[in-house]
């Protein structure tokens, strides 16, 4: 957790949060994470009562476990728990998706999305828009259900969105802006055998003048 600040009244709070991995369905009383998540609430807690209330929860990658649907339904349900327990209001949830994130059995039964993400991973930096171009939305099907659930917070990314951009105004004419990055769509079953399959793209790092 890290803060900035003019002053006491202008103090700032971010919880940084990533790898959560929820890889349980609904209630199960066999989750052997649920404690560790607990103790990080409870943790966080303290700090805020020490520190003041979070501005905004950032989870960079790895929400789910194997990205299917019910994972995001329990993270959902715990990240704005969170919220409310760290009186981070309104609710400023921002989150980007990890190789953890993408339904790997998107991979193995599409012939067409394994011969995109072939090219997407063999294709040299000028040639990585022109196979996004080409791939349209078959990139973002393994998505589906992470964009689902990033919704909820404005946080969704696709073909016409391959970023997003949040802007918060902290105060002192202070303007903070985030940038959420989509690293994973040349990830599949295959990542534990070969992990270095995260791809950028220069598309998602440029800004323009007139947006600063």
């Amino acid at each position: 957790m890290s803060s900035t600040a003019n002053d006491a009244e202008s103090k700032h709070l971010f919880l940084h949060l990533s790898d959560i991995h929820f890889s349980r369905q609904d209630y199960d009383p066999y989750d052997l994470d649920k404690d560790l998540r607990n103790q990080l609430a409870l943790d966080a807690q303290t700090v805020v009562k020490e520190l003041g209330n979070v501005t905004a929860i950032l989870v960079t990658g790895d929400i789910a476990f194997s990205g299917i649907e019910p994972q995001y339904k329990v993270a959902s349900q715990w990240l704005n728990s969170l919220a409310d327990l760290l009186g981070c209001h309104p609710k400023v949830i921002l989150v980007t998706p990890g190789n953890h994130d993408i339904n790997r059995g998107c991979y193995d039964a599409d012939e067409d999305l394994r011969r995109y993400q072939e090219r997407l991973r063999t294709s040299q930096p000028d040639e990585v828009v022109d196979v996004l171009q080409s791939a349209g939305t078959k990139l973002y099907e393994p998505l589906k259900s992470y964009n689902q659930f990033a919704g909820e917070f404005g946080c969704e990314i696709n073909y016409d969105r391959p970023c997003w951009d949040r802007t918060l105004e902290l105060g002192h004419d202070i303007t903070l802006r985030f940038r959420g990055l989509n690293s994973v769509l040349a990830c599949n079953a295959n990542d534990d055998a070969n992990p270095k399959r995260l791809s950028l793209g220069e598309h998602q790092v440029q800004v323009d003048d007139a947006d600063q």
